[in-house]
């Protein structure tokens, strides 16, 4: 039985062009809803992440290199006070009941999210665990419930092939992103905003000509060259009592800040200008920062820097700059078996394909004093990057056995690789190398001595 779908109606691209026009780059949120009476699954934080970046990669081959940005961490969990039946089982007065599965979810986000202007700056991709087999898209907004989780995982009753879940991801997503069904159903097929999700995915499937017209004019498709220059190359962090601000500038001049609040929200905020003492910097929620460069006292304005009203006292506890190589290496520790070794770079298309299998948590940990990044090997063997690490941090990530991952400096240079081989759970240690520095190409490796 093929899912229902509907077409919500959408705002015109070039009415999202203005609207975008003096922001950053728009991006995609993606979110995973646990209901009230259901636990948090890795398996589907994992099968969504991993779908969310298959369907990215998808839509930048379609697109000759343009593509949606993804936000960081890639999957948020939201936990909700409502049980999983009420979803698809409360009525809503003049919402027909296909629906109440996405109105409730919506609601229910918008409600644990009540800092963000939701759809605001973003198209969000929703998961939620309630029970339902219709997916929606539409006007920056993608629905998928409990069969498309099940469908990722590959424990759907009925249709258990893991692409055609990835496949309905990657229409949904489209129709947030403003595509509707082909006006010529029979020509177009096997396009992917029609039935092209069944069996077709990846390469069988496509963008129509008017589906790719439409989103060279989307503001949330970029090239990487475009993505590359919006990227930090130095952090500053203002640390108060309860929480930081940290000050990214970008590659292009540009800058942002991230806030991270004691309760473990996040909050960014769009430099403006700065005057010479204080940075200004403008969030979702129509308030404005003052920021003393050098530390001290800042302040926040809710009418546009009308008024000021007292924020917080910012202290100056990082200053450094992003992108430096890292000499290191990576070792591996097994709580059950201390044996386990981290095994040198190879190339990418000598490690293997991955494949789903049994869920497993594999815990890296940065004791280097530089920021690393962690790759996936996707199944037709590419590096997808997952994570940045930063000195200290600990990060645990849900994956399966038989997968693939891999540890690179912050200027590309492999430092080792990891395959889960079974269900136990895999701490892996990045730690400084001081006699050896090893830098790897593509086809080969080699160990350079100080």
């Amino acid at each position: 039985m093929k899912a229902k779908f509907l077409l919500f109606l959408l705002l015109p691209m070039l009415l999202i062009s203005e609207l975008f026009a003096q922001q950053e780059i728009p991006s995609v949120r993606v979110v995973y809803l646990v209901s009230a009476d259901r636990q948090e699954r890795s398996d589907y934080k994992a099968a969504i992440k991993m779908a969310v970046l298959d369907i990215q990669k998808w839509y930048r081959k379609q697109m000759n290199g343009r593509t949606f940005r993804l936000n960081d961490p890639v999957v948020e969990v939201l936990q909700s006070n409502q049980p999983a039946s009420w979803f698809t089982g409360t009525p809503i007065p003049g919402v027909g009941e296909g629906d109440w599965g996405f109105q409730h979810t919506l609601s229910e986000i918008r409600r644990l999210l009540p800092n963000e202007a939701i759809p605001g700056n973003y198209t969000w991709v929703m998961y939620s665990d309630g029970p339902g087999s219709s997916g929606r898209g539409g006007g920056q907004l993608c629905y998928l419930p409990e069969d498309d989780l099940l469908g990722l995982t590959g424990k759907h009753p009925t249709q258990p092939d893991i692409l055609r879940w990835i496949a309905g991801l990657g229409h949904e997503i489209g129709h947030a992103f403003g595509l509707p069904h082909p006006a010529d159903t029979k020509k177009y097929e096997d396009a992917i905003m029609w039935t092209g999700i069944y069996g077709k995915y990846p390469d069988q499937t496509y963008l129509t000509p008017d589906d790719k017209k439409l989103l060279l004019e989307s503001p949330f498709f970029k090239t990487d060259e475009e993505i590359e220059a919006g990227k930090p190359v130095s952090q500053t962090t203002y640390s108060y009592h309860g929480g930081e601000f940290v000050r990214y500038k970008a590659r292009d001049g540009s800058a942002y800040w991230i806030e991270n609040a004691s309760d473990g929200s996040t909050f960014r905020f769009e430099e403006t200008k700065n005057d010479g003492t204080y940075y200004y910097a403008f969030g979702r929620s129509f308030i404005t920062l003052k920021i003393p460069m050098k530390g001290g006292a800042s302040y926040f304005s809710d009418t546009n820097g009308q008024y000021w009203n007292t924020n917080h006292y910012v202290t100056i506890t990082v200053d450094q700059k992003l992108g430096d190589d890292l000499t290191g290496d990576i070792k591996v520790s097994n709580p059950v078996n201390k044996a386990k070794v981290m095994q040198d770079c190879q190339p990418v298309q000598k490690l293997g394909p991955t494949a789903p299998n049994e869920a497993v948590e594999i815990t890296f940990v940065n004791h280097t004093s530089r920021e690393v990044r962690l790759f996936w090997i996707s199944h037709d063997q590419q590096p997808i990057q997952y994570h940045i690490l930063r000195p200290d941090e600990r990060f645990l990530q849900p994956t399966y056995t038989n997968h693939w991952w891999m540890a690179k400096s912050m200027s590309g240079e492999c430092l080792g690789v990891f395959k889960s081989t079974d269900a136990r759970p895999v701490v892996v240690d990045i730690e400084p190398k001081v006699a050896t520095i090893r830098m790897y190409t593509a086809d080969e490796a080699v160990i350079k001595k100080n």
